[in-house]
């Protein structure tokens, strides 16, 4: 017991030597004045997990940094709080990480970065460049505060890049022209199998990592861009690779047309009855027509599929109204069973999952389920390689034409 007091003694007086360092360097030399804590976040330190703050006072101090000496010398268990710096391990450099913020050096909390943003638009940044959000103008009302956070407890996955995790506040805040939001990975080890090429900013919903769409990677920069419609918790991670390419199961020809049959018993037609030209971009119109009727319903949908995947446009209702989407909201090929994603366009943020199914029925051996998901509404659609929509919430297949 006297040798872990002795211990405790040392590690003490090691932080308080390391105060003095730092505070000696930033505040003049002898007589500089140690500030007794940092002042807490704009946000309610009961609202979030703070890196770094072992006792849990919301506050950097000396006495978290005796903590994590504890841990590198292994007196206490591993903590991942204790990972100041993010890079999945427990080291001095966290514990003088820590230090900084106490003798304001850097900004508490660790990793954190701050600003305010009003109608005019604007940017907040972190000072190594990690992650930048930039809010276009003419998206917010009044002027906002926002804070980022690194984030040490995110939802557990092997895809995700250490040390890129962030929480954004006030979350769920809600941009009609998305923000852009910038991650960096330089420095980190990237997960097993993945690429540069792999990697995209991740959003969490629920519990679990959907893909942003549109998300850029600058192998030279380390860096990875994506238009965000929302604040949340995002990442940097690979995506979800594999061999469901959803243009396969979705060819659009102009001629091409589907039968259903509707759960009341009635029959629909859906024909892809010509091509039109969107920003540059070849989109094909599928019509509805009821029964044996050979004049279309005024419903409409606009979408492509090619090498970028399934894309839609957005769809004109029966009495004349529509939706547009710009960009188009697009399931990209090249991902695995399981694959999630999220997009804001037009307004609306959508989330969608592919389902690998197998065989929906004898008919149609090698189906996919793509759900939609959007302001309280799920749409389901189940593709068939080659054929399209096989089913379509209530409506099944009876025949088609390609």
């Amino acid at each position: 017991m006297a040798r872990l007091r002795n211990l405790d003694l040392m590690l003490f007086l090691a932080a308080l030597s390391v105060v003095g360092g730092l505070a000696g360097c930033h505040g003049g030399g002898e007589g500089a004045v140690v500030p007794a804590a940092a002042e807490p976040p704009p946000v309610s330190a009961s609202q979030i997990v703070l890196r770094g703050d072992l006792n849990g006072n919301g506050l950097p101090d000396v006495a978290d940094a005796i903590g994590i000496l504890r841990i590198v010398v292994g007196l206490d268990p591993a903590n991942d709080l204790a990972d100041c710096d993010g890079d999945g391990n427990t080291g001095i450099a966290d514990a003088i990480a820590l230090l900084r913020c106490v003798v304001g050096l850097d900004d508490w909390p660790v990793g954190s970065v701050s600003g305010t943003i009003g109608p005019d638009g604007g940017t907040i940044a972190a000072k190594d460049g990690s992650v930048r959000l930039e809010v276009p103008a003419a998206t917010l009302w009044w002027d906002t505060t926002f804070t980022i956070l690194a984030s040490p407890e995110c939802p557990a996955d092997e895809r995700l890049v250490p040390g890129t995790c962030y929480e954004f506040f006030p979350d769920e805040t809600r941009f009609y022209t998305p923000a852009r939001l910038t991650i960096s990975y330089g420095g980190a080890v990237l997960p097993p199998g993945a690429t540069e090429a792999d990697l995209a900013i991740h959003k969490v919903i629920g519990d679990a990592w959907y893909m942003v769409a549109d998300s850029v990677v600058d192998p030279d920069a380390n860096t990875v861009t994506a238009p965000i419609g929302s604040l949340s918790t995002y990442a940097v991670a690979a995506a979800a690779r594999g061999p469901i390419n959803v243009s396969e199961y979705m060819p659009l020809n102009v001629g091409a047309e589907w039968t259903y049959r509707h759960y009341d018993g009635y029959y629909s037609t859906r024909r892809a009855t010509s091509t039109v030209m969107i920003g540059g971009a070849e989109v094909t119109v599928i019509e509805d027509f009821y029964g044996a009727s050979t004049t279309p319903t005024g419903e409409k949908w606009r979408w492509a599929s090619g090498p970028d995947g399934w894309q839609i446009y957005g769809k004109t209702h029966y009495d004349g109204s529509g939706e547009n989407y710009s960009p188009p909201l697009t399931v990209p090929n090249g991902l695995g069973d399981g694959s999630r994603g999220v997009q804001t366009t037009g307004g609306v943020t959508f989330t969608w999952e592919i389902e690998l199914v197998g065989e929906y029925s004898a008919q149609f051996p090698d189906t996919i389920r793509v759900r939609f998901r959007y302001e309280g509404q799920t749409e389901s659609f189940v593709l068939g390689r080659g054929i399209g929509v096989v089913y379509e919430g209530g409506h099944t297949l009876q025949s088609w034409s390609l």
